[in-house]
């Protein structure tokens, strides 16, 4: 100002350096997520067969409870190590606003609020009458703590499925709307034709708006609600921006452009971070499904060839029954700690799924719902499957 700079251009010069430092480094950070994302679940998967291993060798070799003690502390601070570094450093993208007036959101508080409440009471349940020394069991209890997680989560898409799509409709309508009020500096008028576009969602939300307006309430007081009743951060940004400038008396066709072409660049370059937690949410999925099925085949090997064992030594002399003492363990003991291993490993993947997730902080509830049918389904069904697999190899021998 004080060499006779155009103040304009130079703001709009600052503003797009800054906005191409900000794509840059969020493009950085995609890319480096993505590699530490694939270096957690080749560590699932590594420990997965470490645990194996260790199982096999305690059997073996004598000494399982060590190699018990061993596996469960390398597999949980490995994991919870990892998981905790991912919540502490990863610093999650603009997507919901914390303090939004959906009704849905009171629901799924609630749905969640009772189904961690039920999640603990089970795990309570499972130590105190010692069901965790049952597979079966254990998988039956899984499965049902899964189920009454499972009505909060699919809320909890319903409402990032919401927020997604007025995200995707609100740069269309902030342009429009910024250039109608250029022509027209009245809030009705320039909002009433556009309320017969297809805005989708959007729509419904700026009906409430028009209503308000047209019974002259305050305008600021409507246009917060509106952004609060969205749950969409960035649109409650945008939209507080938009009423300052109003209210500033701002050039509102050029603010209305420059909200939405900020806001679309934003909206685009948080789709390629989801595009990347969608596919490793998928891959840890799997991942998950096929340690816990891992574990549980190499439990009914332990089994069956410590009953096995068991029958050797009860047919030799005394003398030599002791040298076979160290192989045997108990089939409950054998569960225990495969239950308890699963528990560790299904929570280190769900805080490293909300650690990383760039969509609603309430999706805990839907990745917790997930990773504890799939790990109930996967005992039980593996417990059978293994049964039945030994049962018709010995009974053909």
């Amino acid at each position: 100002m004080a060499t006779g700079s155009d103040v304009k251009e130079y703001l709009r010069l600052e503003y797009n350096t800054l906005s191409a430092e900000y794509t840059s480094s969020y493009n950085r950070f995609i890319g480096t997520l993505s590699v530490v994302l694939g270096v957690y679940t080749t560590l699932l998967g590594a420990l997965a067969f470490l645990i194996a291993v260790l199982l096999l060798m305690g059997m073996l070799f004598g000494g399982l409870s060590q190699s018990f003690t061993s596996g469960v502390l390398g597999v949980g601070l490995s994991l919870s190590g990892m998981s905790l570094l991912l919540f502490i450093l990863v610093k999650r993208p603009l997507f919901e606003y914390k303090e939004g007036r959906s009704t849905l959101v009171k629901v799924i508080r609630v749905l969640g609020a009772s189904g961690v409440v039920f999640m603990a009471f089970m795990v309570l349940y499972m130590l105190v009458t010692g069901a965790l020394y049952s597979l079966r069991k254990t998988g039956i209890m899984l499965v049902a703590i899964g189920i009454v997680l499972l009505p909060a989560g699919i809320l909890v898409k319903m409402h990032e499925g919401a927020i997604s799509e007025l995200d995707l409709f609100y740069p269309a309508f902030i342009r429009s709307y910024g250039e109608h009020l250029a022509v027209i500096p009245d809030m009705v008028s320039s909002l009433k034709p556009l309320l017969a576009a297809e805005l989708g969602r959007l729509r419904k939300t700026l009906n409430k708006v028009y209503a308000g307006l047209v019974n002259r309430v305050n305008p600021r007081i409507m246009w917060i609600r509106f952004a609060e009743e969205t749950c969409s951060e960035l649109i409650y940004r945008s939209t507080s921006i938009f009423m300052d400038t109003l209210e500033l008396g701002g050039d509102m066709g050029e603010t209305g452009a420059l909200l939405s072409e900020h806001f679309n660049n934003i909206y685009r370059i948080r789709a390629n971070y989801t595009q990347v937690f969608k596919t490793f949410e998928t891959t840890l999925y799997m991942m998950h499904l096929i340690v816990v099925l891992l574990l549980v085949f190499i439990s009914g090997f332990v089994r069956v060839f410590s009953y096995v064992l068991t029958n050797f030594v009860g047919s030799v002399p005394a003398v030599f029954a002791d040298i076979f003492a160290f192989f045997t363990v108990t089939p409950e003991d054998v569960s225990f700690i495969v239950n308890l291993l699963t528990l560790v490993i299904l929570i280190s993947n769900s805080v490293t799924l909300y650690s990383v997730n760039p969509g609603s902080r309430y999706e805990l509830y839907y990745f917790l719902a997930v990773l504890f049918m799939l790990t109930g389904i996967g005992i039980y069904t593996g417990d059978i499957a293994v049964d039945y697999l030994f049962n018709t190899v010995f009974s053909s021998l």
